[in-house]
């Protein structure tokens, strides 16, 4: 979930104190992807009742130009997995299970998917899945083919931070990338090392301290994408993880536990959901994810091709978007029937 600084929208006094608890069920107030607040009554007296309520951060949706999701031939959003290898294994990561080869893809091949999403025109491509994409030795390579194509309507980027030395970041803020996520997972170095090595937090914070600064001082640069993820030994540290980046005026976001199948990954069943799993957001939204050896997967659940679309050597994205198993899986999730797909039945992130 996203949230922002009150303060970018309205002039005020907002001091109340920060409270995930209070903030998280409330609507979300509708901004464009630039983070501008679209018109609308409803909209603007929204904001104004949180003002008034003195919150520091409101919480929003993204809402791009078009509605994406009417179209049914090819994707709309795509993760494109530049590479599967990590210089972390984060407690909650489906790495810790995964099977397929932790593998760079070749840039050669990485560059004919882009062409292609970008003939048809996407909402957005992630260069990034179940890796930490500086790893892979093209990326510069990738994300300057990538951020000049302008069927590609946005670019993220994403970094665990601890090899983002000074050299990745001035690179960064002056590419066409549109978002850059930092996950951060804590404030403090005992809380990020729940999640990932505990001696390493001071070298990842100062990198993301520069990489702040450093845009504020260029006055360019991607938005930023502030993350941690609501998991119990982290849950205690985000009204403290709230009120220290908010200020910065980027998206500070608190991610749900995905992948609840894996043991560490439990506590993301607290979730109140449906028994049944008849819809999926991914499916319904087009997301597409072409994993490092060129698998095309519907979803992130699916994360070692345990429902494999086709490979992207071998076809291209528009002949895999529209195979059989793919149109199979449109018309169960259009007529609310997805449990009959053994995956899906057994999926606890459908709802996200």
């Amino acid at each position: 979930m996203e949230f922002i600084k009150t303060g970018k929208y309205l002039q005020g006094d907002f001091k109340k104190s920060i409270s995930f608890e209070e903030i998280k069920s409330l609507e979300r107030i509708k901004v464009n992807q630039k983070l501008e607040l679209l018109p609308g009554d409803d909209n603007f007296n929204l904001l104004k009742k949180y003002g008034e309520m003195g919150l520091k951060i409101i919480p929003i949706r993204r809402y791009s130009d078009k509605d994406w999701s009417q179209r049914k031939d090819f994707p709309n959003r795509i993760l494109l997995e530049i590479t599967s290898r990590c210089n972390y294994n984060c407690r909650m990561c489906p790495r810790q299970n995964l099977k397929r080869p932790k593998i760079n893809m070749d840039k050669n091949l990485c560059f004919k998917v882009l062409d292609e999403l970008d003939e048809n025109g996407v909402e957005g491509v992630w260069l990034f899945h179940l890796g930490e994409p500086i790893m892979h030795p093209g990326w510069k390579e990738i994300v300057e083919y990538a951020g000049n194509k302008k069927g590609i309507h946005m670019l993220w980027f994403s970094t665990n931070g601890y090899a983002f030395d000074y050299d990745c970041a001035d690179y960064v803020l002056k590419s066409n990338i549109t978002f850059m996520n930092f996950s951060l997972h804590g404030t403090n170095a005992e809380t990020y090392g729940y999640v990932s090595p505990k001696e390493n937090y001071r070298i990842v914070r100062k990198n993301f301290d520069y990489l702040l600064s450093r845009k504020k001082e260029l006055g360019k640069g991607p938005i930023f994408h502030i993350q941690m993820i609501d998991q119990e030994g982290t849950h205690d540290n985000i009204n403290e993880f709230l009120e220290t980046f908010y200020d910065s005026g980027e998206i500070v976001s608190i991610n749900t536990l995905e992948y609840v199948n894996l043991p560490n990954n439990l506590y993301g069943l607290k979730r109140e959901r449906p028994p049944v799993v008849k819809k999926c957001n991914r499916l319904s939204r087009g997301d597409c994810f072409i994993v490092s050896n060129g698998d095309v997967q519907p979803c992130d659940a699916a994360y070692n091709s345990e429902i494999l679309l086709g490979n992207v050597k071998d076809k291209s994205v528009y002949e895999i978007w529209n195979s059989g198993m793919r149109k199979e899986m449109i018309e169960l999730n259009d007529k609310e029937e997805l449990y009959k797909i053994e995956h899906c039945r057994k999926c606890t992130d459908y709802d996200l």
